[in-house]
């Protein structure tokens, strides 16, 4: 016990170490605390900034087609691609203003017009765009007749196909610098 005292003793007889040591973790901690949080003001401005186009959200099994969906509607969205419906979901739980939201219609692990389905009712405001190749026709006539489907484009898909199911109507002819379709 007596050695215990000693050390803490010698520790804060140090030279220049003029206050107990309780105190200088405090002011380390507090530095921390406001470190961390100049930080966290900083990812909120920079994210502020970014997230002033509204979201569209893009799920498909091929990352060539996602990165395709990416750049036609970069312009027009700030665009989040996955491969995981999961993902997809905890997005749409996540952000508040999402105008789109682009899947495929047959998936590894869930189908497109369920997602859609699921989509519909945690953001009814939202453009839901399923793509297909029309493997699966009788689900997807159950899906447009639910609502859950509210725009077709099938694959391959041009990018005039794709910005008039995503944008709102009218909005594409307005767009001065809209992608055309190459011959």
């Amino acid at each position: 016990m007596n050695e215990r005292l000693s050390l803490r003793r010698a520790a804060r007889s140090r030279p220049g170490n003029t206050a107990p040591h309780f105190v200088n973790r405090r002011v380390a901690a507090y530095r921390a605390t406001r470190a961390r949080a100049a930080v966290a003001r900083a990812r909120m401005r920079a994210t502020t900034a970014v997230s002033l186009k509204p979201h569209l959200f893009a799920l498909d099994g091929d990352d060539a087609v996602l990165r395709r969906i990416a750049e036609i509607a970069a312009p027009h969205f700030q665009v989040l691609t996955t491969r995981d419906p999961r993902k997809l979901l905890a997005w749409l739980e996540h952000y508040r203003r999402v105008d789109a939201i682009v899947t495929e219609h047959v998936l590894q692990t869930s189908h497109g017009v369920a997602l859609l389905e699921s989509a519909r009712t945690m953001r009814p405001e939202a453009r839901r765009v399923l793509l297909t190749t029309y493997h699966d026709l009788p689900s997807i006539v159950a899906g447009l007749h639910s609502g859950a489907i509210q725009h077709l484009v099938q694959k391959p898909f041009t990018p005039t196909e794709l910005l008039s199911a995503v944008l709102p109507e009218g909005a594409l002819n307005s767009q001065p610098n809209q992608h055309r379709a190459s011959a």
